[in-house]
């Protein structure tokens, strides 16, 4: 590419000198018409290679945005994911990996069974919908134990208002439950006095 960007740059340079040189016309005329031909070529060639410098700044930046997502998200103390716009997760974060047992999110398995059908329920509606997700739901430990959590998403879109990701938290809440359920034995609400 760097061969061809010299020569057209010469041959454009050269050409110049050469029209004012006392030669046949037709001569001229085919000289003028490969300085034209030169011009676009290098015109071509400096366009083409501001598209992949651009691009490959893009993709650098990209690369590091992703980076530094991972690198916050694995840092977190809750499940953090994402998904593709037709609901697939296509990432988890390390807490996932390290609870669940599991390098991947591929269905509800790791779901409580009871849990299950609500969960996918409330996703379709989301996708279907836009709407943010939200579920309670428990999630089954790699030694068999479910906790519970409360999972969150939001949709990305794209100036078009087209999804292009989902964002997602789980965030554990287990003894949160477990705290408001003693809580609810023991206390009762005092009776509220309606007199005047």
């Amino acid at each position: 590419m760097s061969i061809y960007i010299i020569f057209s740059t010469l041959w454009i340079y050269t050409s110049d000198r050469l029209l004012f040189v006392n030669i046949d016309p037709q001569l001229r005329e085919s000289l003028s018409f490969y300085k034209g031909e030169a011009f676009v070529l290098l015109s071509a060639a400096l366009l083409y290679l501001l598209i992949i410098r651009y691009s490959k700044r893009l993709k650098e930046a990209s690369f590091a945005g992703e980076e530094r997502f991972r690198l916050i998200a694995d840092s977190m103390p809750s499940f953090v994911w994402t998904a593709k716009p037709d609901g697939t997760v296509d990432y988890v974060n390390k807490i996932f990996k390290e609870f669940t047992g599991l390098e991947t999110y591929y269905d509800s398995s790791c779901i409580h069974p009871e849990d299950r059908a609500a969960t996918e329920t409330i996703w379709r509606e989301a996708m279907q919908t836009g709407n943010q997700y939200q579920i309670e739901h428990r999630f089954r430990r790699h030694d068999g134990i479910y906790r519970w959590y409360l999972c969150r998403a939001v949709p990305v879109r794209d100036p078009a208002g087209n999804i292009i990701r989902w964002y997602g938290t789980s965030t554990d809440i287990d003894d949160l439950k477990s705290a408001k359920e003693r809580i609810g034995g023991f206390w009762t609400a005092p009776p509220t006095d309606s007199s005047p």
